[in-house]
């Protein structure tokens, strides 16, 4: 398994996962984190972000609370390579294990 992971990578990512039935798959590069981040948003209002750079997972099923979103389950895995975490995020999202 490779360690690094481009551009190109996640894209493909994205592309896997919206093939599988993934409601909504974003890429954004965050300033806080100064990366590139991965959300795979599931059509039950299950999450799951990943920040392939520092290889951190967060993982949550999602409940509609006062006009807002209050995360139930949440799991989190950190300090795995960025292939790994984001091959473990699409895993997660599409079996659905929270």
């Amino acid at each position: 398994m490779k360690n690094t992971i481009t551009e190109w990578d996640m894209e493909k990512y994205a592309e896997i996962c919206k093939e599988a039935g993934v409601r909504k798959v974003e890429l954004k590069h965050t300033m806080s984190t100064a990366g590139r981040t991965f959300f795979i948003n599931m059509r039950d209002a299950r999450s799951v972000s990943v920040w392939p750079h520092n290889g951190t997972v967060f993982a949550a099923a999602m409940k509609a609370k006062g006009g807002g979103w209050l995360y139930k389950r949440p799991i989190k895995f950190k300090n795995l390579s960025p292939a790994e975490a984001v091959d473990m995020a699409i895993e997660i999202a599409l079996k659905g294990e929270l």
